[in-house]
């Protein structure tokens, strides 16, 4: 994974399609429309944004609307940005693509497609996929309305929602088949719209899912679920176990595997991992990166130690783990602690915290449930 996160992102350029923000949003629809793509790059002023259908998903619609409202901005990369570096900013972003620009000038854009491709080619740590998906899967009655589909997605900030008929997953309903079916195009005449629009948030989301999404099992090879998808040539897939659905992958949970090259790397030392190879590799994945990222508004960190504890609880017949982290900057020692049964979700739970006080939230305060002097 090193040397992935090396490799300058020139290398995986495409050419950028852009759109000015002066276009009506019709327009902007219409041809993400035609190319089946979920973000635009969109200039304006100079600077590059992105829109996507997550965000013209939350907005409502009004004849005559321009792309500027609904633009992401984002930061661009140079074409000699290491991949590590443009992993962070998508992971931290939540964007699939980022323009890159030398002396102001658009060359290209890196798309997360692109990333994914290639950690398919040079292989991947030997993680399963229950290390690496995402557990809160929310999910959406085939009878129910579109009207709630729509209101899930936003609320929640997802892109796909299974669709579920007497508790069991048959299809799939994604932000860009919503957009493309609710808002109109350029070609199409906004008074026809406006009636067939409040129709369709009535129908059931049932009707406008799709079939024949990818799935994979709880303990496939992340290597063998990346061929999957790209095989689907889809940017999710679910994870099941015993026809239910337990969690989902996208591309931007396995871009966030690139680790970030850092100057100066924060000593960091864990003790008590799990004898299982994958689950070992995983925490240690999670536990580099957030310390990592919290190192850029705390320069001042000295190290950072984790220590597991693992209890078997009979009743259950599995494992629960305990963790406990120490934080030790020039001042104060800080810690975090956190348990339950899953050893990558609680280092999921310290990542949250820590993307909280970095996106300006809590920035006065280390991430903990129970935080204090040491």
């Amino acid at each position: 994974m090193k040397r992935l996160a090396e490799k300058p992102v020139y290398e995986l350029a495409s050419e950028p399609l852009t759109l000015e923000a002066s276009e009506p949003l019709t327009k902007a629809i219409g041809l993400m429309k035609k190319l089946n793509a979920y973000e635009l790059l969109v200039k304006l002023d100079g600077r590059y944004g992105l829109l996507t259908t997550r965000t013209i998903l939350a907005r409502s619609f009004s004849p005559g609307m321009k792309v500027k409202g609904l633009i992401e901005q984002v930061p661009a990369l140079t074409p000699e940005d290491p991949l590590g570096k443009a992993a962070a900013l998508m992971s931290q972003y939540r964007v699939r693509s980022l323009p890159i620009l030398e002396k102001g000038k658009l060359t290209g854009i890196l798309e997360s497609k692109s990333i994914v491709r290639l950690m398919g080619e040079l292989g991947v740590p030997r993680l399963k996929a229950r290390h690496v998906m995402a557990r809160s899967v929310v999910s959406v009655g085939w009878g129910e309305s579109l009207a709630k589909a729509r209101k899930l997605m936003v609320t929640r900030k997802v892109d796909q929602l299974p669709v579920l008929r007497r508790g069991k997953p048959e299809g799939v309903l994604t932000s860009t088949r919503i957009v493309f079916s609710l808002y109109p195009t350029q070609a199409e005449t906004l008074g026809e719209w406006v009636g067939e629009a409040e129709r369709m948030l009535k129908v059931s989301a049932g009707n406008l899912a799709e079939t024949g999404f990818p799935t994979c099992g709880l303990d496939e090879p992340v290597q063998q679920v990346i061929r999957r998808m790209l095989d689907h040539e889809s940017t999710y897939i679910f994870v099941e176990f015993l026809e239910e659905i337990h969690g989902v992958i996208t591309f931007r949970d396995l871009v966030a595997l690139i680790p970030e090259p850092v100057s100066e790397e924060v000593p960091l030392y864990m003790v008590g991992l799990p004898s299982d190879p994958f689950e070992a590799e995983a925490a240690k994945l999670k536990f580099t990166r957030a310390i990592n990222l919290l190192a850029k508004i705390y320069p001042d960190i000295l190290e950072a130690r984790s220590t597991v504890k693992a209890r078997r609880v009979k009743e259950e017949g599995r494992q629960r783990y305990e963790v406990d982290v120490r934080i030790i900057t020039s001042k104060r020692t800080y810690t975090y602690t956190d348990s339950g049964w899953d050893l990558a979700q609680i280092y999921d739970n310290l990542m949250g915290r820590i993307k909280r006080i970095v996106s300006g939230r809590r920035r006065r305060r280390l991430p903990g449930r129970r935080s204090g002097e040491a």
